[in-house]
C-alpha cells in the first residue's frame, strides 16, 4: 500500500483539471490542497479513503465529474456536495455512507447523473426541490430511505431512468403519467417491501403491472382512469394486505372474468364505477370485508 505525500499536489493547482487516482492502492491523509484546485474538473478517487476517516469541506466550484464509487467511505454524505454548483456526474454507489442526503445535491441545476445507490442512507427525500433540470439518471437504490415519493421525481423533464427499489419507502404516486412500460410482460421486478401506499391512477396502464403482484404490503392501489379491461386471480393473490382498491373508469368487464374467485380479507373499500360491469361477479360477492362499494354508471341488469 503506498502513502499520500500531503506535499504531492501542492504545486499543482494552477492546471490539474482532470485527477484519476483509483486503483492505487493509497492510503493516509489525503492533501487537503485537492480539495481546493481552482479549475479542477474531474475527479476519480475509486478505492482509496478507505482507512483515513477524513471528512472535507469540498471547494471545487469548477468540478463536473466526481467519481467516488467502491471507496469504502463511511461517513455521512458531506453536505458540501452542494457546493459544487458545476457538477455534471456524482458517483457515490457502493460505500458504506450513511444518514439522509444532503437536500442541497438535489438543488443543484447542472447535474445529470446522479448514483448513490447501495450505501446506508436513511431519512427521507425533499417535498420539493429547485434545481434537477438536466438531471437523466437518478439511482437511489438499495439504501434505508423511508417516507412518501414525493410527486416531483415524476416531473423532472430530462430524467429517463430512476431507481429506488430496495429502500423502505411506503407511499408512492405515478398518477398522471405514460407508463406504457407497466405491462403484463414487463421484466421490472421492483423490491418495495415496505410499500403501502401506491397511485397510478390516469397513466395509460392497459394490462395490470407485473411489479404490483408482489407487493405484499399494501394497503392502498388505485389503478382508475386506465385501460385495464382483464382482472385474473394472480393480479391480487399476493396482496392479502389490501384495504382499498380503485379500478373506476376502466372498461373492465368483470362479466369476462365470472370465475375469479380471489378473496382479498382486509378490503373494505371497492370503486368499480364507469366500468362497464353488466352483472355481479364472484369477486364482487366474496369480499366479506367490503363496506364500501361503488358500482356505479354501469350496466348492471
Amino acid at each position: 500500500m503506498s502513502s499520500v505525500v500531503p506535499t504531492s499536489f501542492r504545486n499543482m493547482s494552477s492546471y490539474i483539471t482532470t485527477l484519476i487516482l483509483e486503483g492505487n492502492g493509497l492510503q493516509g491523509k489525503f492533501p487537503e490542497d485537492v480539495f481546493h484546485f481552482p479549475y479542477l474538473q474531474k475527479f476519480h478517487l475509486a478505492i482509496f479513503l478507505r482507512e483515513s476517516g477524513q471528512e472535507q469541506e469540498l471547494e471545487l466550484k469548477s468540478l463536473e465529474i466526481l467519481d467516488l464509487s467502491h471507496s469504502n467511505l463511511r461517513r455521512p454524505t458531506p453536505v458540501s456536495l452542494g457546493n459544487l454548483t458545476q457538477l455534471e456526474y456524482l458517483d457515490l454507489p457502493h460505500n458504506n455512507l450513511s444518514g439522509p442526503i444532503p437536500w442541497s445535491v438535489f438543488n443543484l441545476t447542472q447535474v445529470q447523473f446522479l448514483d448513490f445507490s447501495k450505501n446506508k442512507l436513511e431519512g427521507s427525500l425533499p417535498s420539493q426541490v429547485s434545481g434537477l433540470s438536466q438531471l437523466s439518471i437518478l439511482l437511489l437504490d438499495h439504501n434505508f430511505l423511508s417516507g412518501r415519493v414525493p410527486t416531483w421525481l415524476f416531473s423532472l423533464p430530462s430524467l429517463v431512468k430512476l431507481m429506488l427499489n430496495n429502500n423502505k419507502l411506503e407511499q408512492l404516486s405515478l398518477s398522471d403519467n405514460a407508463l406504457s412500460s407497466f405491462t403484463s410482460a414487463s421484466n421490472a421486478n421492483y423490491s418495495l417491501p415496505n410499500l403501502v401506499s401506491l397511485e397510478l391512477s390516469s397513466c395509460s396502464i392497459s394490462e395490470f403491472p407485473n411489479f404490483v403482484r408482489n407487493l405484499e404490503g399494501l394497503t392502498y392501489l388505485d389503478l382508475s382512469n386506465n385501460r385495464i379491461h382483464v382482472l385474473e386471480e394472480d393480479m391480487f393473490l399476493k396482496l392479502k394486505s389490501l384495504k382499498t382498491l380503485f379500478l373506476h373508469n376502466s372498461p373492465l368487464s368483470v362479466s369476462d372474468n365470472i370465475n375469479l374467485s380471489v378473496v382479498l380479507p382486509h378490503l373494505d373499500t371497492l370503486w368499480l364505477s364507469s366500468c362497464n360491469i353488466t352483472e355481479f361477479s364472484n369477486f364482487l360477492t366474496m369480499q366479506e370485508s367490503l363496506t364500501y362499494l361503488d358500482i356505479s354508471d354501469n350496466s348492471i341488469q
